[in-house]
């Protein structure tokens, strides 16, 4: 868990925080973004950008979700339908975007 605490926070007197991303970034960090409207279609170009492997789902249909072509393209796994079980099992991360309804 050593690897847990970033740079930063050890450099600013924070030894004991724990961030929820590894040192070394985001590569290879299975991260599942729940809700693709505009913050989440930004947040998972973001972290795809960096090296996570991101799985991005929404309720709507594919043809109603403007930026999931690009997503597609960059190599984000885009579900519609929702969030299944797995999806949140597997994921070291999850981002719920503020739009979704809780």
């Amino acid at each position: 868990m050593e690897d847990l605490v970033p740079k930063t926070a050890v450099d600013n007197g924070m030894k004991g925080h724990k961030a929820p991303w590894p040192e070394k970034g985001f590569v290879g960090l299975k991260t599942l973004v729940v809700g693709l409207g505009a913050t989440g279609l930004s947040v998972s170009r973001f972290l795809k950008r960096r090296g996570a492997e991101v799985v991005a789902v929404d309720a709507k249909p594919l043809g109603d979700i403007p930026g999931a072509g690009e997503l597609t393209a960059m190599g984000v796994r885009v579900e519609t339908g929702g969030a299944g079980e797995e999806d949140f099992s597997k994921a070291r991360l999850v981002i719920v975007s503020p739009g979704v309804p809780a």
